[in-house]
């Protein structure tokens, strides 16, 4: 008689955090969306000297209705793709930008030398950061809704206009238990 009751006693207390595990599942919702920032560079006047460019813009993950109305509710976020890519580019095909970088909040990643008409013909993505640098950024959208991004570098052998635009793809988990 005893050894049923232990068994009942666990399997009763088995089927109930087993019925808690999937409770809290139940509870648990993804969202996943791209969001963009937008640059238009345009240095129409040949340089002697290279030329430095500064362009800012801000995401704001909120702009998801989904993520607006449960963001005190996130739990985790994960960032699957984020990059640059150089559009529409118009001038000299050896202009190149020096020392680019892309700015986060105070997170500076380096991307290098970009060669923009290069990068617009082979419809290059040029990827933001490495694993540490994209976890921080996601660090940084866990606690702000917001990021300001700043792109930036030594523009030469000018003139080139062009549209850089940033992507970040993520996914955000709420809980709402």
């Amino acid at each position: 008689m005893k050894t049923i009751v232990k068994y009942v006693l666990v399997s009763t207390l088995f089927l109930a955090f087993a019925s808690c595990e999937e409770a809290d599942e139940l509870t648990e919702f993804d969202v996943s969306d791209t969001f963009n920032a937008s640059w238009d560079v345009n240095v129409t006047e040949p340089v002697t000297e290279p030329q430095e460019v500064t362009y800012s813009d801000t995401i704001d993950i909120t702009e998801n209705a989904d993520i607006l109305d449960n963001y005190g509710d996130l739990e985790s976020l994960v960032i699957h793709e984020f990059y640059i890519e150089i559009k529409d580019f118009d001038g000299n095909e050896d202009a190149v930008i020096d020392n680019t970088t892309v700015t986060i909040n105070d997170l500076v990643i380096d991307l290098g030398t970009i060669n923009p008409y290069s990068a617009d013909s082979a419809d290059q993505l040029i990827q933001i950061g490495n694993s540490q640098q994209i976890a921080a950024v996601a660090s940084m959208l866990m606690n702000s809704s917001t990021i300001d991004m700043t792109f930036s570098g030594m523009m030469d052998n000018t003139p080139a206009t062009f549209t850089v635009e940033g992507t970040l793809s993520l996914t955000a988990t709420f809980d709402v238990l």
